[in-house]
């Protein structure tokens, strides 16, 4: 799907207010707290904020992230929300600005975000730098370089001929000279 749909079920079962973004499908959405903003995430990467009272973009997150967003949470009492995606890292936004405040890359595509009752973002903006979207970018991009050199590297099967000549030299060092013998007289 590729919009977002407010219904009043009491009125008729069609869309009150309707909403596109962009070209690609909508993955994940989530409802501030006001009731009124609602935060979307599609298949392109791209989360932006919208007000469902108008259906007016109030506007884009800056930092865009590599692959799909899967789901986004909003913090119960800090301005902040958090996504998460295919791309494997855990984003955490700040509302008000739409900065990108941490990516943490979790090598492995996540596809769910909760906020633990714990959470604090003196935690956040103690350890992280703001980022400009050019500098995201390049760090994702170095984050994927490092994730190729961890690959795991397939051995190759070592052909008969190979297997052949090891049991051969083996087979010369265990065998003796006739003249030589091993016990001490």
């Amino acid at each position: 799907m590729k919009s977002v749909r407010l219904y009043d079920i009491s009125a008729q079962r069609r869309p009150v207010m309707s909403f596109d973004f962009r070209e690609t499908t909508i993955k994940a959405v989530a409802e501030d707290l006001d009731g009124q903003t609602v935060y979307i995430g599609n298949g392109s990467g791209d989360l932006a904020s919208v007000d469902m009272r108008t259906g007016k973009l109030l506007g884009c997150f800056l930092g865009k992230c590599s692959g799909s967003i899967r789901s986004i949470a909003r913090h119960p009492e800090h301005p902040v929300i958090v996504s998460c995606g295919l791309d494997s890292f855990l984003r955490v936004w700040d509302i008000k600005s739409r900065q990108l405040l941490s990516a943490v890359f979790l090598k492995q595509q996540l596809t769910n975000v909760v906020f633990d009752s714990h959470f604090s973002d003196e935690e956040i903006i103690g350890t992280a730098t703001r980022l400009s979207p050019s500098e995201t970018h390049t760090v994702t991009e170095m984050e994927d370089r490092d994730e190729e050199n961890m690959l795991p590297v397939k051995r190759k099967k070592a052909s008969k001929e190979h297997n052949e000549s090891k049991k051969l030299k083996s087979k010369k060092k265990s065998k003796k000279p006739k003249g030589e013998s091993t016990d001490a007289s």
